[in-house]
């Protein structure tokens, strides 16, 4: 049974198995990528950002994993036993460029610079935000809309990936379920909750990057599932509802696999959404 903090966070999610859907409060604007375009590599649709202030330092660059470009396998497979959701199905060939990724979830230390700098707006600050509390420095900076998160990836040369970049990163030409392998996951390769809580029984917390080294891809990408959802380029129900990927400290076993993605209300600023950016 879902908790009380779970069913709360329904509000969030657009349109995804058991998550309600939302009214969104605004439309994207003309160019934004839907479905069709999901697969590009440079997403279309990315809006102005704020430059980096004149004379400012940049922020130290979360450290980029290189992936190679090519065809992989996405989506969810009910044949392989998996319960799949609309969204993930069907499964079939993708192809993406040569990109290269974070190999972190952006932190709050990163983002300060870019505030600091007046590039990037404050995330806000509420039950379970980690800006502005002490010691979270290096975990995942939450509480950010997609625009800021769009904004921190500009502010250093980079951008937000599409959610089939996200995957190929998470799953590697080979498709395989999970950054790891095809193992399911559990607390000692994600930020979850494996049945004793949230967050593997800390509650409603997010962990530093990095916790979970046993989860890292063969590249070495960590907190690819759990912890944070996170942001990405691609739009879809006409353009309206950013796609998240790879599940949060409240996600369960069953649903924090590679393909698994919510469609979130592009203005929610929930603490389990994070980003990471590309180039």
């Amino acid at each position: 049974m879902r908790s009380e903090g779970r069913r709360r966070r329904i509000g969030w999610g657009i349109a995804t198995g058991a998550w309600a859907i939302l009214a969104l409060a605004c439309d994207s604007g003309p160019g934004a990528a839907g479905p069709a375009d999901a697969g590009r590599s440079d997403p279309d649709g990315e809006s102005a950002s704020a430059a980096p202030a004149e004379g400012a330092a940049m922020p130290p660059a979360e450290e980029r994993v290189a992936i190679a470009g090519g065809e992989f396998v996405a989506g969810c497979d009910p044949a392989q036993g998996e319960a799949c959701l609309p969204d993930e199905m069907p499964s079939g060939l993708r192809e993406v460029a040569a990109f290269a990724i974070d190999r972190t979830e952006v932190t709050v230390a990163a983002y300060r610079v870019c505030v600091e700098a007046g590039a990037c707006t404050p995330p806000d600050v509420a039950e379970s935000c980690n800006w502005g509390l002490d010691g979270r420095e290096r975990h995942p900076v939450n509480c950010v809309d997609w625009e800021q998160a769009k904004a921190y990836c500009a502010f250093r040369d980079a951008r937000l990936p599409t959610e089939w970049e996200w995957e190929k990163a998470a799953r590697g030409s080979e498709g395989r379920r999970n950054p790891w392998g095809d193992a399911p996951a559990d607390c000692r390769v994600a930020i979850l909750d494996e049945g004793g809580g949230n967050a593997c029984g800390a509650g409603d917390t997010t962990f530093e990057v990095g916790s979970r080294p046993a989860g890292a891809t063969p590249e070495g990408v960590l907190d690819l599932i759990g912890n944070v959802w996170e942001w990405t380029a691609t739009q879809r129900e006409n353009g309206r509802s950013p796609v998240v990927r790879g599940g949060a400290y409240y996600s369960e076993p069953p649903e924090a696999r590679a393909s698994h993605l919510l469609r979130f209300n592009p203005v929610g600023r929930g603490p389990f959404v994070g980003f990471r950016c590309v180039s």
